[in-house]
């Protein structure tokens, strides 16, 4: 039976500004939705007020439940007839994000939600102020709503208390909050509201609320429904930390993220006590310079608790702290792992992997810490007959030997996932995993950003035509120009479904013989996004997508307008795909570019002031981890040198002006405790 198109996200692009979408416009992309689609997405499309209504007017004869209107460039305004329009809609999740809407387009929407259907409400970088979440809280009160996300709206103390008198009477159980100035005002605000509201999820990282803010909090969150509390970013401290602590028995919460609050040592011992009788099972505490004795301290307490899912990469523990936590991961419920970027060389890994076999661990992340071959030997060999099914190896600086070492003992283990994203390997992927990975459980394979190139993912897939790999991720390696051209061949011989070839400069005419081969393949979920297609590459391959058994493309990122859309949508009738964006990308200029990075340098330098300071004093000049390096740039395109110095230059200039800040403190309180004595 002929399925329907369920999910449309287009977006309007051209080259120096986006298109104008019309009323008109409106029309022709709501006339060709049929019954079954569910979800339009039209982000970053410069609507006009009149194309806003006309969207809503439209929407209201479709089975459309989700809609995304968010990063409108020039604003997005919603008059009172839209925000009527809206009741007559099926909407549940409508998402406004970084539209700059006005208290008024505030106030028209608040109107018109108790009639609407909408319970997912994403209203997150908008600036509302004081005076623009009075106009929406004050109708949020019996209407359906039920998660809302306020972050980057700059509520300050005045927002937030305008917004916790109303929060009595609605359904929410989700709450954004994050990054909104509460400070310990705010915090005083809404504190004592919680216990009268349905909420169950809080987030108020980057609020910057200090021990007064813990303090206040602590006091009533045994009065509240709260299971998920999300502090990163708060500057707690260790004093903060144990404030939270003690109510922690006589709460619901059993998800608590504590990341990047500078605890310590002195805060993993004001915790840990605290954890036992607690109903915590999810635990986040990166970047906390917990250092070895903090790890060993945590190592303590662990074994008396409910934790099923443990976080405490970034906090360079060392070998010692390695060796109490292995010792103590047997008595532990701890199913998944995070051990990312601690800096564990081959001894830590293996004080760790030899009580693999007693622990529950099911997911293992040793993301980011450069281990030597031995590590590997030891690290495979452990892994046999325990019950880890996803293994983590991303920026691992994995060498031939590493891998070899590994690969032996793969086909022993119960591994079914397995990520080495970002490790460069080139040819050796080929030539000493693939083999491997016949005999093997691994059915999802992560490769992304390993430079392979076009003749050895050809290989590579070639000797998978013997493995139960269905999921490959091959994002970012450099396939043109040869390209899909060159895996065309061998997909069909394999158990592969879904398919990523995302960031590879790929070409329309390059991707023609693979899209050919596409009807004698298994693959059902094939992500071509961030390539080179432009319309014209989409009227090139857009005919070979019937008789496919595809349920999901992407096509993001790859200068689609409403014509090359159109065209595709098209040539869609008769295919079984029920997901398709066709996303299309404006070129960013260089400047903004170079902005962006340099902008990420700040953000992480305060993060990373820790391993500049040990015992309160500052240390020698510092050198940025190689790990963090890594890490930052997971998810972010192939980045070359010049953007690495711009994000340098950005994290040094700002590292050193935290510095010399610590460095007054410490020489204050010198001066202040000689005139003590």
């Amino acid at each position: 039976m002929k399925k329907q198109h369920k999910l449309w996200d287009i977006y309007f692009y051209e080259k120096v500004t986006p298109q104008k979408v019309t009323p008109k416009k409106i029309k022709k992309i709501v006339s060709q939705l049929n019954n079954s689609a569910t979800h339009i997405s039209l982000s970053s499309s410069n609507i006009s007020p009149r194309g806003v209504e006309c969207l809503f007017r439209h929407l209201k004869d479709t089975n459309v439940t989700t809609l995304d209107l968010s990063d409108n460039l020039m604003g997005l305004h919603i008059t009172e007839k839209a925000s009527h329009y809206l009741k007559g809609t099926q909407i549940t999740n409508l998402d406004l994000s970084n539209n700059k809407l006005s208290p008024q387009d505030l106030k028209n929407l608040g109107r018109h939600l108790k009639g609407s259907q909408v319970k997912v409400l994403d209203l997150n970088e908008n600036k509302l102020c004081p005076e623009g979440v009075e106009s929406l809280s004050s109708c949020l009160q019996n209407t359906q709503v039920k998660c809302i996300d306020l972050s980057g709206s700059e509520l300050g103390p005045a927002g937030i208390q305008s917004l916790s008198t109303r929060l009595k009477g609605t359904q929410i159980t989700h709450l954004d909050l994050t990054s909104n100035q509460l400070g310990p005002t705010g915090t005083k605000s809404l504190s004592p509201r919680l216990k009268e509201t349905h909420i169950t999820a809080l987030n108020l990282s980057f609020n910057d609320l200090g021990v007064t803010g813990a303090q206040t909090l602590s006091h009533y969150l045994a009065e509240t429904s709260l299971t998920h509390l999300m502090l990163p970013h708060n500057n707690l401290g260790p004093i903060g930390a144990q404030k939270i602590a003690c109510c922690l028995k006589d709460t619901q919460i059993k998800k608590i993220d504590l990341s990047f609050n500078s605890l310590g040592v002195k805060g993993i011992e004001n915790l840990g006590p605290h954890l036992k009788g607690s109903r915590i099972t999810n635990l986040k505490l990166t970047c906390n310079n917990l250092g070895e004795k903090g790890v060993k301290v945590l190592s303590h307490y662990l074994k008396d608790t409910a934790i099923t899912h443990l976080n405490i990469s970034y906090n360079h523990f060392g070998l010692v702290g390695a060796t109490n936590l292995g010792a103590c991961l047997k008595k532990t419920q701890i199913k998944k792992l995070n051990l990312s970027g601690n800096g564990l060389d081959a001894k830590s890994v293996a004080e760790i992997s030899r009580h693999l076999r007693e622990t529950q661990i099911k997911k293992l992340n040793l993301s980011a810490n450069k281990m030597l071959a031995q590590a590997f030997t030891n690290l495979g060999g452990d892994l046999k007959r325990t019950h880890v099914k996803e293994l983590k190896l991303a920026y691992c600086q994995l060498n031939p030997t590493n891998i070899a070492n590994l690969n032996l003992y793969l086909n022993d283990t119960s591994i079914k996932k397995l990520s080495l994203k970002g490790n460069q390997l080139g040819s050796l992927t080929v030539k000493t995993l693939a083999p491997y990975l016949k005999d093997s459980l691994v059915t999802k394979l992560n490769l992304a950003y390993n430079k392979l190139n076009a003749k050895k993912a050809k290989n590579l897939i070639h000797q998978l035509t013997a493995t139960r790999v269905k999921h490959l991720n091959l994002c970012s390696n450099q396939l043109e120009p040869l390209g899909p051209d060159a895996l065309s061949n061998y997909l069909k011989d394999t158990a592969i479904t879904h398919l990523d070839l995302s960031l590879n400069g790929l070409s329309a005419k390059s991707s023609v013989p693979l899209f050919n081969e596409l009807s004698q393949t298994q693959i059902t979920n094939l992500n071509l996004s961030c390539n080179q297609f432009g319309n014209q590459g989409i009227r090139d391959v857009a005919p070979y997508l019937q008789g496919t058994s595809l349920t999901r493309i992407n096509f993001g990122a790859n200068s689609i307008n409403l014509a090359g859309a159109k065209f595709l949508a098209h040539h869609l009738v008769g295919t079984c795909i029920t997901h398709l964006y066709t996303i299309g990308y404006k070129p960013i200029s260089q400047a903004i570019f170079n902005n962006f990075f340099h902008h990420w340098g700040r953000c992480f330098a305060e993060m990373n002031c820790w391993y500049n300071t040990r015992q309160d004093r500052i240390s020698p000049p510092f050198q940025l981890p190689t790990e963090i390096i890594h890490h930052i740039f997971t998810y972010l395109a192939p980045i070359d040198r010049d953007h690495q110095s711009i994000f340098l230059k950005g994290y040094l200039t700002y590292r050193d002006k935290i510095l010399q800040k610590e460095k007054s403190k410490e020489q204050s309180l010198e001066k202040d405790s000689m005139k003590l004595n």
